[in-house]
Parts: structure tokens; C-alpha cells; sequence
């Protein structure tokens, strides 16, 4: 069990400590996955916090609570509330939001690896929004593949993704994500810990200029 730890810990030091020397963003987040006996739902709260300026800065926390539906391996639905707190910066983040987002999920199996496609709709409720209306409307398209590799109770899975933003109200596409990460399981999978780099492109809503930042994150997932 200290190994395990000690093993958590290395990751998480090494993705602060990149961060600080970049001078970019770290995100991290604490997520709960409770899967229902005997049925295909499975209920999730997850928290995030982020800071900017090499981790100087913190600027947003949000958390989040649904469930999700497996009918099929290959098809996976849900629905899940979110509610975010954030301060200005150079995307364009609001002070407060809401969101409500219907997500669905199609698996496509390739030998040992996987490929899967993700359809979220936001439905953001922007009370501080001063460059529109209070209600908006934001869909994310992603695409991802990984590969697992199982050794005893212990798994890594290797992955690579990129997620495009597209909001119609401000000219469609504004944001894209490529992300490479690896996902580190132990106790088969009841603990799980990720390590993540992003590339974010982002286009501002009110000068229609993009801008690019790098972000390293981690995610430390429960499931019981």
C-alpha cells in the first residue's frame, strides 16, 4: 500500500513541478465512481481545481455530480449538473455558471486498444456573462484512443485525444484540446490515477483572437 502511494505521489510531484518550470496551467481533479450492483448505472461526483501563472494563480474550481448508463460495451449515456466559480483571464471564463450536459459515448474495439467517439452538449446557464445572453449553448466533440496493459492487479493505459469546442453563437469552432495522457490503475481498477499534457488552443469571444497555452493535469479516481 505505501508503494502504491509513494508511486501516486512521484506522479503528482512530477506534473506540479513541470508546471511551475513551464509557467503555464495545472488542473487537477478528484473524482468518485459508484457503480450500482446488478444494473448497468453508475453515479460520479468529480471536483477540479485549476491554477495559472506556473500554479501562482489559483483561478477556477467547479464541481460536478450524475449518472451514467452501459446498455452495451460499445454504447455508454448520461447526464450530469456542474456548477463552475472562476475568475477572468485569457479564456474568457465567466465568474459563475451552470451547466447541464447530456453526454453519450460509442466504443469501437480495435484488437487490444479501443477508439471512442464522445458527444457532450453543454447547456451553460452564465449569469455574469457580460458579452452575451444568461443561457448559451456549447457542443464538445471528442476523439480517443488508448490501449491497456494488465499486469496482476495493477493496469496503464496509454492514450492520446482531441476535443473540439463549438459554440455557434461566436463563429462555431472556438477551442480544441489535443491531449496525451496515461491512466494508472491499481486494486483492478478501484484506484486510478492520470497524468496528462494539453495543448489548448482558444479563441477569445470578444477580440475573435486565438491563443495557445500548454497544461499539465492529473485526475485520482475512486471506484466503489
Amino acid at each position: 500500500m505505501f508503494k502504491k502511494g509513494l508511486f501516486s505521489f512521484f506522479f503528482y510531484f512530477i506534473s506540479t513541478f513541470s508546471v511551475q518550470a513551464a509557467g503555464d496551467q495545472l488542473w487537477n481533479e478528484l473524482r468518485y465512481t459508484h457503480p450500482f450492483s446488478h444494473s448497468n448505472f453508475e453515479l460520479t461526483w468529480a471536483t477540479e481545481n485549476r491554477w495559472d501563472e506556473g500554479m501562482s494563480h489559483f483561478y477556477l474550481f467547479n464541481t460536478s455530480i450524475g449518472f451514467a448508463y452501459k446498455p452495451k460495451r460499445w454504447l455508454s449515456a448520461g447526464f450530469f449538473y456542474l456548477y463552475e466559480k472562476s475568475a477572468k483571464n485569457i479564456l474568457n471564463d465567466f465568474n459563475d455558471e451552470q451547466r447541464f450536459n447530456p453526454v453519450m459515448e460509442l466504443t469501437l474495439p480495435l484488437g487490444s486498444s479501443d477508439l471512442r467517439w464522445r458527444n457532450l452538449i453543454e447547456l451553460r446557464y452564465l449569469p455574469d456573462d457580460g458579452v452575451s445572453g444568461d443561457f448559451r449553448v456549447r457542443i464538445r466533440e471528442r476523439l480517443r484512443w488508448q490501449m491497456k496493459f494488465v499486469v496482476g492487479s495493477y493496469s496503464f493505459t496509454p492514450y492520446v485525444s482531441n476535443e473540439v469546442f463549438i459554440e455557434p453563437e461566436f463563429g462555431n469552432v472556438n477551442q480544441d484540446r489535443f491531449i496525451v495522457g496515461n491512466s494508472f490503475g491499481f486494486l483492478k481498477g478501484k484506484i486510478n490515477f492520470d497524468l496528462y499534457y494539453i495543448s489548448l488552443a482558444a479563441m477569445n469571444t470578444t477580440s475573435k483572437a486565438w491563443s495557445r497555452l500548454d497544461v499539465l493535469g492529473t485526475s485520482l479516481g475512486f471506484r466503489y
